[in-house]
């Protein structure tokens, strides 16, 4: 693909501006009214990130044959003007050695893939299983130079604080992070602080060891990295190897102490676990800068789900004939020997009750066929898990992979778990609980560590759409109503005043794609992508107060959801510029849009950048890359009132600009 500007992608999507669906069977007013002389924060500069993982060149974003960025990807990635870019993954950097991975590429050792922690059966030593390896040809000076390429304002490093006494050469320590630090930032000939030896016996050195390292690479300017978090979900059990909140807070503090020596001028994160909240801030609050948060959401599909805890799901289905069976087909993973129990019920009668013993691990499942003995109608299935344990090691878990009903012998469509209007009620919820997480961690700083108010921030350094982790259908992660829940966390993100910067998951990794690439090797945007592309105008200036009075959701049918308006705004000034940003979760209505502006601005021209698909599962393929795409459109203004409308499952950044018509 070649490289292309904002100009001639708006002059190619003005071409297709007929391909935007036929208006809505239904529509709903909406007042927008944008308060532009009340300023709620500057947009920070570091707010709209990304992140890369090391594996597969980068996730086939980096060219090992010419040692740079694929041109292709170069011609989308540059254009969404991404600040930070995460480095080298989130669970991939729990066992990461980085110094592996600098150097002729031929000398470099292969890191680990993939990996669980467990302790061994013979003396109980916390160990790796289940892993594998792969070369590191795309290591951090690589990292480095995809960043300048891409135009990105710099990286975002994740070193390894996992500990792993049975197999000590993938875990990490404090003088391995401030070696990094050191072949990041330290100058040749510049200051030289001593490193020293870690607990494996491994000697790091010191700074100027690094430094001269860097540059015989070819790298003799420092790269002035200032970000850096320490370690990635370690309160998962498996990624942290066991550690508890204490036990983490003081190897933040331990990591934080010898990276501060090498370079004072780092900033250091600590994940936030929010039941590690009082031990991070009280033993390594003078430590940090930022808190560490990754949001996922919805845990649920149309067919599948996950059950994290003893919990159970209600799913309303209707029979039709005398002789009638549900099958549910599950997995599980086990914890202390144990593996998860299904309890199944149907009008609230117990009717079957089941142990789980296909590993979700190895994508196996069992399937339960479970006579119903109901009269045709409308019943009331509900899914129970009743047995939930953690360990330090293991996490029991129940995941449901899909229900089937079978009448008269023959097998029909799946059972729907959510219909799809209560799917784009709860995506349109998502952004609330998003923001409300933000309230507990302030509350926190305040209690545990006073003195720090005002100076520990909040990176939200993943987030993205997660469905089931079934396998059921993972490529709703890239449809569009997943993006649309990202732009809502974006626009909550954007009146968040704790948080600093946010890191999508992932530029293309798996199904979490801002750029995919297709099976003929060509890249397109993903919806996500184009989520960034509309979001551009909102990048700079002042987020100011917007009011939005929109029709709620109706009460939902398949499950219990948190009431939620149907359409979302956010609104940011910058000079004589006014961006608005609007989200239409509803299924099949066209919101039409009365926006008004209070305050002193004068808007002469407008532009609407609309993102919009057939279908709320509308997604981007090398079939067709352009099923989801952007329009743009010009609405007509009177004063200080612009009317559009905004069509279903779609969103839009509305531009409005003073001066000469």
């Amino acid at each position: 693909m070649r490289q292309f500007g904002l100009r001639n992608f708006l002059s190619v999507i003005v071409i297709i501006v007929l391909s935007v669906p036929a208006a809505a069977q239904s529509s709903f007013p909406v007042r927008v009214n944008v308060e532009v002389d009340s300023a709620i924060r500057r947009v920070p500069p570091l707010l709209y990130g990304q992140n890369t993982e090391w594996t597969s060149n980068g996730d086939n974003l980096w060219n090992p044959a010419t040692g740079h960025a694929k041109e292709a990807v170069v011609a989308l990635v540059k254009p969404i003007h991404p600040a930070l870019i995460r480095f080298p993954g989130g669970s991939l950097s729990n066992c990461y050695r980085w110094e592996w991975a600098v150097g002729p590429i031929a000398a470099r050792k292969p890191n680990m893939v993939w990996f669980s922690a467990r302790p061994s059966t013979a003396n109980g030593t916390w160990s790796l299983q289940g892993g594998s390896t792969a070369p590191n040809d795309y290591g951090f000076d690589e990292h480095m130079r995809f960043i300048r390429e891409v135009g990105a304002k710099g990286a975002l490093v994740t070193v390894n604080a996992t500990y792993f006494p049975g197999s000590p050469e993938y875990g990490g320590s404090p003088q391995e992070a401030a070696a990094w630090v050191a072949y990041a930032n330290a100058r040749v000939g510049g200051r030289d602080v001593k490193i020293g030896t870690d607990y494996r016996g491994i000697n790091y050195h010191s700074s100027r060891y690094w430094a001269q390292l860097r540059a015989k690479n070819g790298h003799p300017a420092p790269y002035d990295v200032r970000y850096w978090e320490i370690g990635n979900e370690v309160n998962d059990i498996s990624q942290g190897a066991g550690m508890s909140g204490r036990t983490y807070a003081e190897r933040v503090h331990e990591y934080a102490k010898l990276m501060h020596a090498v370079d004072p001028s780092v900033r250091i994160g600590a994940v936030l676990g929010f039941r590690w909240l009082k031990d991070i801030l009280s033993i390594a609050g003078r430590d940090i800068s930022f808190l560490i948060y990754h949001f996922y959401a919805p845990g649920i599909d149309n067919q599948g789900f996950t059950l994290w805890s003893n919990s159970s799901k209600d799913i309303p289905f209707t029979v039709t004939a005398d002789d009638s069976a549900v099958i549910v087909r599950a997995s599980g993973t086990p914890a202390n020997g144990g593996w998860p129990d299904m309890v199944v019920s149907i009008d609230g009668k117990q009717i079957g009750s089941y142990t789980i013993t296909a590993d979700q691990r190895k994508s196996a499942f069992d399937e339960e066929r479970i006579p119903l003995q109901v009269l045709p109608g409308k019943h009331r299935l509900a899914i129970a898990f009743t047995n939930d344990m953690m360990t330090k090691t293991e996490d029991r878990n129940l995941y449901i992979d899909g229900i089937w009903l079978e009448e008269s012998n023959h097998r029909r469509t799946a059972v729907s778990v959510i219909n799809s209007t209560d799917m784009m009620h709860l995506l349109s919820s998502e952004p609330a609980a998003f923001a409300s997480r933000f309230q507990t961690i302030r509350q926190a700083v305040h209690q545990y560590a006073p003195a720090r108010a005002g100076h520990v921030h909040v990176f939200v350094t993943e987030f993205n759409a997660m469905y089931s982790l079934t396998g059921t259908s993972p490529h709703q992660i890239r449809q569009l109503k997943s993006a649309l829940m990202v732009d809502g966390i974006l626009q909550r993100a954007l009146t968040e005043p704790l948080c600093q910067e946010t890191n999508f998951w992932c530029l293309n990794s798996w199904y979490f794609q801002i750029v995919q690439m297709g099976r003929d090797g060509s890249f397109f945007y993903s919806p996500q992508g184009l989520v960034y592309r509309i979001m551009q105008p909102l990048y700079q200036g002042e987020v100011v107060r917007s009011v939005v009075e929109s029709p709620d959701f109706p009460p939902p049918h398949t499950m219990p959801i948190p009431a939620s308006p149907k359409v979302a705004a956010v609104a940011v000034r910058n000079g004589r510029q006014l961006a608005v940003n609007l989200v239409n979760y509803d299924v099949g209505g066209t919101a039409r849009i009365a926006l008004r502006i209070s305050g002193v601005f004068t808007a002469r021209r407008s532009r609407l950048l609309l993102c919009t698909g057939l279908s709320y599962n509308s997604e981007n393929s090398t079939a067709d890359p352009r099923q989801v795409h952007i329009v743009e459109q010009r609405p007509r203004m009177i004063g200080k009132a612009v009317d559009f409308n905004l069509p279903a499952h779609s969103c839009a950044t509305l531009i409005l600009s003073e001066g000469v018509k």
